[in-house]
C-alpha cells in the first residue's frame, strides 16, 4: 500500500538542493540507474537540509542564492557519495564462518558519516557562508587600553624604578 504524506495544511518552500544526481554521477564517474537517480535526488535534498540546519539558514535563503557556492556544492556531493557508499551507516562489519557470527557496528554521528557532517566539513561550511571564523574575545575598550599600554610607558608591575 503506498504511503501518502500527512496533510497538515502547511506548505514549506521548495527544497533548495546544493547538488543534483548529475553532480553525483560525475563524482562517481558513471551513469546512475533509474533507482539510484531517485535515491540520489532524495539524498541531495536531505544533505541540503542538514547543511542548512547546521548554518541556521532556511530554504528561502538557499533559493535566493544566484549560484550555489562551490564549497557548499562540494560538501553536499561528498555527503551524498558517502551515504550512497554506506547506506546503513555502518562503522565496521565482521563475519565469521565457524559457529556463524555476524557483527555490525554503527557510527555514533559525532564522528560524521552518512549525511552527518564531520567536524572539518562543518567548519568549512560555516566559513563558506559566514567568512573567516576568527575573532577576539577581548572587548574593544580592553583591547584599546592594552594597546595604549604597549605604545606608552609600558606595563608597570608595581616595582619602583
Amino acid at each position: 500500500m503506498p504511503v501518502t504524506p500527512l496533510d497538515t495544511g502547511y506548505t514549506s518552500p521548495p527544497p533548495a538542493e546544493f547538488c543534483t544526481p548529475a553532480d553525483l554521477a560525475l563524482r562517481l564517474g558513471r551513469d546512475l540507474t533509474e533507482a539510484e537517480t531517485a535515491t540520489v535526488s532524495m539524498l541531495c535534498d536531505l544533505a541540503s537540509s542538514v547543511m542548512l540546519a547546521v548554518i541556521g539558514k532556511d530554504n528561502a535563503w538557499a533559493a535566493a542564492l544566484v549560484t550555489v557556492p562551490p564549497l557548499l556544492r562540494v560538501i553536499a556531493i561528498e555527503l551524498v557519495a558517502r551515504a550512497m557508499a554506506n547506506p546503513q551507516g555502518a562503522q565496521s562489519t565482521s563475519e565469521s564462518l565457524g559457529a556463524y557470527s555476524y557483527t555490525e557496528r554503527f557510527q555514533d554521528g559525532a564522528s560524521g558519516g552518512g549525511l552527518w557532517l564531520t567536524g572539518p566539513e562543518e567548519m568549512l561550511l560555516r566559513r563558506a557562508v559566514f567568512g573567516n571564523m576568527s575573532a577576539t574575545t577581548m572587548p574593544a575598550t580592553s583591547l584599546d587600553q592594552f594597546m595604549d599600554l604597549l605604545e606608552g610607558d609600558g606595563i608597570n608591575y608595581g616595582v619602583a624604578s
